[in-house]
């Protein structure tokens, strides 16, 4: 049977771990998904793991709690690493706020700029919002959840926060190809080429009409 690490506060509505609940139903946790009333199931013999007190065929919602946790992880902190890139530092960020015609997963801010995170436990982002997001130049980053198995809070800020091999930058910055460096570059010797070439000649032309001079006089 799939555990259910990740619970519902019933109250405050955040996303909490199993190790941090009381026992039994004065958990006061609802299931994420169908929100329902969660026991949590803390006894000696079996791993700690929430369970729904009515039956129901809910599958216990742990991806779209996964989702949210991982969304407020991210606006509670101020730096990511990023692959590339290294460490980058942002701040204001809100999850789910429309911007323009999406809503992205967390805006932020970094360097004045607008930078926008995109989690995937089920649905990656997608053609739309990449599109948005590199067509506005918009500074963006997805962060890949899909198979990562839930242990606790501080494990899943680690691999949100510091792992960079789970991590897609959508846009960034504009790349420059290397075929246009490479026109760039032989303009640039052509140029100095010809400049050189025209001082040669400007030289053997003053040396030229020196010596005649001399020789008329």
């Amino acid at each position: 049977m799939f555990e259910y690490k990740l619970g519902k506060d019933r109250l405050t509505g955040k996303i909490i771990s199993i190790d941090d609940v009381s026992r039994g139903i004065s958990c006061n946790c609802i299931c994420p998904d169908c929100e329902l009333n969660f026991v949590a199931a803390k006894g000696e013999k079996n791993r700690w793991h929430f369970r729904h007190f009515e039956k129901t065929e809910c599958n216990g919602g742990q991806e779209t709690a996964l989702h949210l946790l991982a969304k407020e992880i991210i606006t509670v902190n101020n730096q990511i690493i990023l692959p590339v890139y290294g460490k980058v530092s942002y701040t204001n960020a809100i999850k789910e706020q429309f911007f323009e015609t999406i809503k992205p997963d967390v805006s932020a801010i970094t360097n004045g700029q607008n930078l926008f995170f995109e989690v995937l436990v089920t649905h990656a982002a997608g053609d739309v919002k990449d599109g948005f997001y590199i067509a506005a130049k918009h500074k963006s980053v997805e962060i890949n959840l899909k198979n990562y198995s839930f242990t606790n809070r501080e494990n899943l800020e680690n691999e949100i926060l510091n792992n960079i091999l789970n991590k897609r930058i959508i846009f960034w910055e504009e790349k420059v190809s290397n075929e246009n460096v490479n026109k760039k570059s032989l303009i640039f010797y052509f140029l100095t080429g010809v400049s050189i070439l025209l001082g040669v000649i400007l030289v053997l032309k003053f040396v030229i009409q020196n010596k005649l001079y001399r020789k008329s006089n």
